[in-house]
């Protein structure tokens, strides 16, 4: 049921999409989860075997480097920690060793959590992933990642989803390729439950599994952002996020499950350039790899948008509490009696918000003293 390949430079063991797997009775599952398995994918003697190998790959390519192994967690642990073993074996057991330190770092499609700049600035790095999918959201880290200018990249990953939703990433370093199942099993979870299950396995939809979910307000799918069958998150030019539905033929600002309004956070990474194609539609070039795609990178980061009611104010309601949040850089203000009472508190908080203030009175020293006073505030 597993077959060995060749991909590019990269090795690994595919299992087919008709293979069902070994049965349940043959392996040590915890009773808890028997009704909630079909069967084991990956036993988990061979995932060890596995990951060994990928181990000795790492030393063998990156010996003599000073790497950052760098886990992404939650899912990413068990891995992480079974490969640290086997390269400490190797490091202490023969003649090519590799020099390492560890980072962690917490990553779902919607945040990410930075590691230390410092300890990845400048260095050759490995990124250790439980599974990849679209591979979309391991791109944009990447490209964040960019920005600490690393010597060198490589990135394992255990599981790599054979899905007609990848957008044609592969990973240096591969465990196995898997069918477009959903898997649990060696610290892979559904909302936290079966990473204490040892085997890679397929979860089944029991009555009991459904009714526990229907309980809990649950969804069925292993992230509420997943989108259901058919559609596809995309992104405007300036960064509000629409939801195409490819069987109807129509498009929505709201997530087709939860009703949630998105925007993209932040401007492009570095290295990163929006442009237009001859049809109108957008992509995004990646000077730093030499590569251009048609996804935005920083739909992996968006954030929801929420409403704010706007907040009424009064007359004892300051200048600096009405301008709250907004941004006037490159923006010129002239202020006629800006030297003394409300004339100087107006001029103090437009230049405390970026403004370029000219204040226009007849009394010169005067003036020239308001301007002092917020100078001095400002550069404070």
């Amino acid at each position: 049921s597993a077959e060995y390949l060749n991909f590019c430079v990269c090795h690994l063991l595919q299992i087919l999409d008709d293979d069902k797997g070994h049965e349940l009775s043959l392996f040590c599952v915890p009773k808890h989860y028997e009704e909630d398995l079909d069967s084991v994918i990956i036993p988990n003697g061979l995932i060890k075997d596995r990951t060994e190998r990928l181990a000795r790959d790492i030393v063998r390519d990156m010996g003599g480097h000073h790497i950052v192994a760098l886990c992404v967690l939650k899912g990413g642990y068990k891995f992480f920690a079974d490969l640290m073993d086997y390269i400490k074996a190797l490091n202490q057991n023969s003649d090519k060793s590799v020099p390492l330190s560890v980072d962690f770092i917490r990553l779902k499609s919607y945040s990410v959590s930075h590691p230390s700049e410092v300890s990845l600035l400048n260095h050759s790095f490995n990124v250790f992933q439980d599974i990849i999918e679209t591979g979309r959201t391991m791109e944009t880290l990447l490209a964040l990642l960019d920005e600490c200018h690393p010597k060198l990249v490589k990135v394992a990953s255990l599981l790599v989803k054979r899905t007609p939703r990848s957008s044609g990433y592969r990973p240096d370093y591969i465990g196995f390729e898997v069918p477009d199942k959903f898997l649990v099993g060696y610290a892979l979870d559904y909302n936290e439950y079966f990473r204490d299950l040892s085997p890679v396995s397929q979860r089944n939809y029991t009555h009991r599994t459904m009714a526990a979910l229907k309980y809990a307000g649950m969804d069925d799918t292993d992230s509420e952002d997943e989108l259901p069958p058919g559609w596809e998150e995309r992104s405007t030019k300036d960064g509000w996020v629409y939801y195409a539905n490819h069987e109807e033929m129509k498009t929505q600002w709201e997530h087709p499950k939860t009703g949630k309004k998105k925007r993209c956070a932040g401007d492009l990474p570095y290295g990163w350039e929006q442009e237009t194609d001859d049809k109108g539609q957008i992509f995004y070039v990646d000077h730093i790899n030499k590569r251009k795609t048609y996804f935005d990178p920083r739909q992996a980061f968006t954030i929801e948008d929420i409403q704010v009611k706007p907040k009424r104010y009064d007359g004892n309601t300051a200048a600096l509490e009405i301008l709250q949040g907004h941004d006037l850089s490159n923006k010129v203000i002239v202020i006629t009696g800006g030297n003394s009472g409300i004339g100087f508190e107006t001029a103090r908080s437009f230049a405390l918000h970026g403004a370029h203030v000219i204040i226009a009175c007849r009394n010169k020293a005067r003036s020239s003293k308001a301007v002092s006073l917020i100078q001095e505030e400002w550069s404070s």
